[in-house]
């Protein structure tokens, strides 16, 4: 697009049409004239050649920003007086040059008097009637604000659009080079001059300790052999907290023990009462079969020694229930552990489940808890290591009843506590669930659940070691995992899941 002018009138644009060819060898040289451009100065030669050679407006300006100044620098203007200039650049991002470098969008005023939201200018000598600013950019960066203006109406077409947004892109391109390259020489600037201070400051050392060595030898021996004696007092301390570990970890193991002391006490004193009843009972009957013997009165006898046979049932049945729940407290208590025992996995969960819960109930009389279970056939005849699986389950379920006490205490009453139990036989792998609807644990809780001696209890009601030591049983001694879900006054379930040692039947 070319100049003219009309009698006695301002220039008006005149539109010249060149071959397509002729037009593809002026772009081309115009990249390679921008693709030399090593400088500011060179940029704006470019820049200003560009427009001049294929828009040629009356007013234009290269607007890039600043970073350092935190502005749009005017790099080269054509039509604008010195003071102009100033102003342009003072005011550039409160009128439209700042527009468009915040927005990224193109804006092009065919007209500004045919303008219905108005224009925004910088008070200059000469009137413009058509306004065009396209962005500099690189990728996706803004970098700066190319504009063009005219005191023509209409004077930017398509063409000139097209052309501005080459022009841009090619300026974008140039303008990011120089401004990472000016980095990459400021930050060489920069290290040198720290590798200097760093090598002068270590130059500085080594001559003061070159100065003080045989004093800085006497200070390092001295300071050695109090380390040495802080590194023996440190061992006895070590040993002394490692003794002292066992002992509170055995503590907890005792106190694992007392909750289940408390439980079998209860189911123990049940069968023996019933042991001393009926053995006092198939006392006096052996009494009266003796007067009866005296009399000779045989159908009595005979009706007399069928109720001692049944007392006595009862009692070798009572007898074998109270010897079943000391056996499970004697299985708990053993202290060698990891042998495997043939056993009925499903009944050992639920036997533990109940004896937990009455350890419990045993301290307050009040708590009651609804026990369910789900459990799966395929674990009634399995060899698991049970002294550790009963300890692991006497902790969760005691840890489950716990969250269920401080609940039911806030619940309405209508609350019900509950505890689900459930297990599954997975790829051969166990898999027990406790799962209640107690307080939920929270996430800040959660992250340390299994921190040794971390607890969430009163003093004096927890150590903070039975779910450390649960974990430590699945994970290390078993080689499972334990895992935790839970939301907040909803619920918790804990699982635990272990490699089975042998099926029933298996090889």
């Amino acid at each position: 697009m070319g100049m003219g002018r009309e009698d006695g009138g301002p220039a008006v644009p005149v539109v010249i049409s060149l071959p397509s060819q002729v037009i593809a060898d002026r772009l081309a040289a115009l990249a390679a004239s921008f693709a030399m451009a090593d400088t500011m100065e060179e940029l704006a030669i470019s820049a200003q050649e560009a427009i001049e050679t294929f828009i040629g407006a009356e007013y234009n300006g290269l607007y890039l920003w600043d970073s350092e100044a935190c502005g749009l620098r005017l790099l080269y203007s054509v039509g604008f007086t010195d003071d102009e200039r100033t102003e342009a650049e003072k005011t550039a991002l409160e009128r439209h040059p700042g527009a468009v470098f915040r927005s990224g969008e193109m804006l092009h005023v065919g007209d500004v008097e045919a303008d219905a939201e108005g224009t925004e200018s910088s008070p200059r000598s000469f009137s413009v009637r058509s306004r065009l600013f396209v962005p500099v950019t690189f990728r996706d960066e803004i970098l700066g604000v190319f504009g063009l203006a005219s005191p023509h109406p209409q004077r930017f077409g398509e063409q000139d659009i097209a052309l501005l947004r080459f022009i841009c892109r090619l300026a974008g391109v140039v303008y990011r080079r120089i401004i990472d390259r000016q980095e990459h020489e400021a930050a060489q600037v920069a290290i040198q001059a720290a590798l200097e201070q760093a090598n002068a400051e270590l130059l500085a050392v080594q001559a003061d300790l070159l100065a003080t060595n045989e004093a800085l030898e006497a200070r390092v021996a001295a300071r050695t052999r109090d380390l040495e004696d802080r590194n023996t007092s440190l061992k006895a301390a070590l040993s002394a907290v490692e003794r002292t570990q066992e002992q509170i970890i055995q503590a907890e193991k005792m106190a694992s023990l007392g909750q289940l002391v408390a439980g079998i006490a209860h189911e123990v004193k049940n069968p023996l009462n019933f042991v001393i009843n009926f053995a006092e009972l198939s006392i006096e009957l052996l009494g009266e079969v003796t007067e009866l013997l005296g009399g000779a009165a045989e159908g009595e006898v005979t009706e007399l020694l069928t109720d001692v046979v049944d007392n006595l049932r009862k009692i070798h049945e009572h007898g074998e229930r109270a010897n079943q729940t000391i056996s499970s407290m004697l299985m708990h208590a053993r202290e060698r552990g990891g042998e495997t025992v043939e056993c009925d996995l499903n009944t050992v969960v639920r036997e533990h489940a109940q004896l937990a819960y009455k350890a419990v109930r045993a301290l307050d009389r009040s708590f009651f808890v609804d026990v369910e279970g789900d459990y799966d056939p395929a674990l009634a005849r399995v060899e698991v290591p049970l002294q550790e699986v009963s300890r692991v389950l006497v902790n969760l379920v005691s840890n489950a009843c716990h969250a269920l006490q401080v609940r039911a205490k806030e619940a309405p009453a209508e609350y019900c506590p509950r505890v689900r139990l459930s297990t599954r036989l997975v790829d051969g792998r166990v898999r027990i669930a406790i799962r209640d609807n107690g307080t939920g644990i929270r996430p800040e809780v959660r992250r340390r659940l299994f921190d040794p001696f971390f607890t969430t209890k009163k003093a004096g009601e927890g150590t903070g070691l039975g779910l450390s030591m649960a974990y430590d049983i699945v994970v290390k001694q078993l080689g499972g995992a334990l895992r935790v879900e839970s939301v907040v006054d909803e619920f918790a379930e804990f699982v635990v899941e272990f490699p089975l040692v042998r099926e029933e039947g298996g090889g």
